[in-house]
């Protein structure tokens, strides 16, 4: 059998990209065909509209850790908070059809470097709404039989390396927090890129993926 779904999630900085490379390659090494998904908040729809809110006024400086800060949507001057949420809902379910369930119906394996649950995570923070109702769905959208891969670190190295994005603490420490939370939810393989090299994790990673496929 071939393996299925690998959901990786995780705050930035934590290696999701780096060990999403090594499993595609890993796969098509072995003979499968692999892909790569992104799926995260503010797409499509939602970012277009984002855009027309920062012109109007809608925007505060998010401090940068070791750089400039950067213009972001201040959601705390958004009276219907739930109608935002249902537009990042609304506009991260047509890609995850796209980027995930038609690739897995084409046969593919597909590696998500990121998932519903950073898109949940992501909007949470900026949103300043639990985002509950539609966090529900969106997990159940999370492909059957997936393998889900929670990726940790200390604070101190993901702010080590991510100095070129707009990421202030409070927000990495928002979303360590959230993902640890999620982790528990989802009964996710937990590695921690802190503790771990990158051959240890890929190798754990990798001996899950192939238990998965034969079970």
């Amino acid at each position: 059998m071939k393996p299925r779904a690998v959901i990786f999630f995780g705050s930035d900085g934590t290696g999701k990209s780096t060990h999403a490379q090594l499993v595609i390659e890993e796969l098509r090494r072995d003979g499968y065909k692999a892909r790569r998904a992104w799926i995260r908040g503010r797409h499509s729809l939602a970012f277009l509209v984002s855009q027309v809110l920062l012109e109007l006024g809608y925007r505060y400086t998010l401090p940068q850790v070791g750089a400039r800060g950067g213009k972001v949507l201040d959601s705390r001057k958004l009276r219907a908070k739930w109608a935002w949420s249902l537009l990042e809902f609304v506009s991260v379910v047509p890609l995850l059809i796209r980027r995930v369930y038609i690739p897995l119906r084409l046969g593919y394996c597909v590696v998500s470097e990121r998932s519903v649950v950073d898109t949940a995570v992501y909007n949470g923070y900026f949103i300043g709404s639990p985002f509950d109702r539609y966090t529900r769905v969106l997990m159940h959208m999370i492909p059957r039989n997936s393998l889900i891969v929670h990726f940790d670190a200390e604070m101190s190295d993901v702010t080590k390396r991510r100095t070129g994005d707009i990421l202030s603490e409070d927000f990495i420490d928002y979303q360590l927090r959230s993902y640890r939370v999620f982790a528990r939810q989802l009964h996710a393989l937990s590695v921690n890129t802190s503790q771990e090299s990158i051959d240890e994790v890929n190798t754990k990673i990798l001996q899950k993926v192939y238990e998965q496929s034969t079970s």
